[in-house]
C-alpha cells in the first residue's frame, strides 16, 4: 500500500483537501439548487371528505352562483374577483370516502391546463387539471365533509382552493351553468357507466343497472391500477383550449 502511494505522488494532506473542495462544492450545488426549486410542490393534505351521495343528486345542476368546468371542477366567483374552486360531487361520488387530497401550497402560480391536486387512494392516485390561470390564495384546511351541493357557497364548505385568477376569466369558454352544467353531467353519468361495463367489475355493475339501480359511490374503489389510469385518460385530462396553446 505504500508503494502505491508513492507512486502516485498523493500524499494524505492533498487527498483531505480534495476531499475538502468536493464536499464544499457539493453543499454549494444543493443549495442552489434547493433555493432554485418550483415552489408548485404539491404538500400532501389529508382532509375530511363529504360522505358519497347519490349519482342521480351528483348530476343535479348546480347552484346558481356555481359553474361548472370540464376539468371535473367547479367555481364560485366572489366579489373581490377570486375563485372558490371544488371538485365536481359526481367524482367524488365515484371515489367514497376513503381518499384524500395533495394541494398546491398558497401562493403557488398556476396555468390553465397544469396539474392542480391529486386525489390519493391507497397507492393510486387521480391528477386534476387547472381551467384557470392565477395564483393559489388559499386551501381549504376547514374543508366541510358536506355532500353534494352543500357548502359550495360557504365559507367554510366544500372548496377546495381559493384563486386570484389572471386574465379575463369572465370571458373564458369553461364555464357551464344551470340546464348546460346538468348535461354536461348526464353525459359523464353515461361515459363512466359504459367504461365501467368494459372493466372487470362490470357484472357487479350491470346488476345494479338492471334493477334500476346507480352506479354505487365508491364504486372507484374497485378498480384495478389499469383502470384508474384509463379513467384518467378518459376523463381527467387538461381543457381543450389549454391542449392547444
Amino acid at each position: 500500500m505504500g508503494g502505491w502511494v508513492q507512486d502516485t505522488h498523493t500524499s494524505e494532506q492533498e487527498m483531505l483537501t480534495g476531499l475538502f473542495v468536493i464536499l464544499v462544492v457539493t453543499a454549494l450545488v444543493l443549495r442552489y439548487v434547493l433555493a432554485e426549486a418550483p415552489t408548485k410542490d404539491l404538500a400532501r393534505a389529508t382532509l375530511p371528505l363529504p360522505r358519497p351521495i347519490t349519482l342521480s343528486e351528483a348530476v343535479e345542476p348546480p347552484p346558481e352562483a356555481v359553474s361548472l368546468q370540464p376539468t371535473f371542477t367547479w367555481t364560485r366567483i366572489r366579489r373581490n374577483g377570486e375563485i372558490f374552486l371544488g371538485i365536481h360531487p359526481l367524482l367524488t361520488s365515484l371515489l367514497g370516502l376513503d381518499y384524500s387530497l395533495e394541494l398546491l401550497p398558497d401562493d403557488a402560480a398556476v396555468e390553465k391546463g397544469e396539474p392542480l391536486l391529486k386525489i390519493h387512494r391507497g397507492k393510486r392516485e387521480l391528477q386534476v387539471f387547472s381551467p384557470v390561470r392565477g395564483m393559489v390564495v388559499e386551501g381549504n384546511t376547514d374543508f366541510s365533509p358536506l355532500p353534494g351541493w352543500e357548502g359550495s357557497t360557504m365559507r367554510g364548505g366544500s372548496w377546495v382552493y381559493r384563486i386570484a385568477p389572471a386574465g379575463k376569466w369572465a370571458e373564458t369558454p369553461l364555464r357551464l351553468e344551470g340546464e348546460d352544467a346538468s348535461a354536461w353531467a348526464h353525459l359523464q353519468y353515461r361515459k363512466i357507466r359504459d367504461f365501467l361495463f368494459r372493466t372487470e367489475i362490470h357484472s357487479e355493475v350491470g346488476l345494479a343497472a338492471a334493477d334500476g339501480g346507480e352506479i354505487p359511490a365508491g364504486v372507484m374503489s374497485q378498480l384495478d391500477d389499469s383502470d384508474w389510469e384509463a379513467f384518467q385518460a378518459s376523463f381527467l385530462h387538461p381543457p381543450e383550449d389549454a391542449r392547444e396553446e
